[in-house]
């Protein structure tokens, strides 16, 4: 596993250029602030600060701003 900061800014899937998928696993904690997780897979949960989220990167996802 790689750990990475990345700041989200994308607010509406569109933006964020639709779902994408790749090899591997994600884990991912939230710093600040909600996002809301897009997916093929399941409801769009929303997420906030101190939530975290464990997925299989082949399933399409992304990530956008709430």
């Amino acid at each position: 596993m790689h750990p990475v900061i990345n700041t989200i800014w994308a607010r509406t899937l569109d933006q964020a250029g639709g779902l994408s998928s790749h090899q591997g696993k994600n884990f991912c904690m939230f710093l600040k602030g909600e996002v809301i997780i897009y997916s093929d897979l399941y409801a769009r949960p929303k997420l906030a600060r101190g939530d975290s989220l464990y997925f299989d990167g082949a399933k399409k996802t992304r990530v956008c701003l709430w």
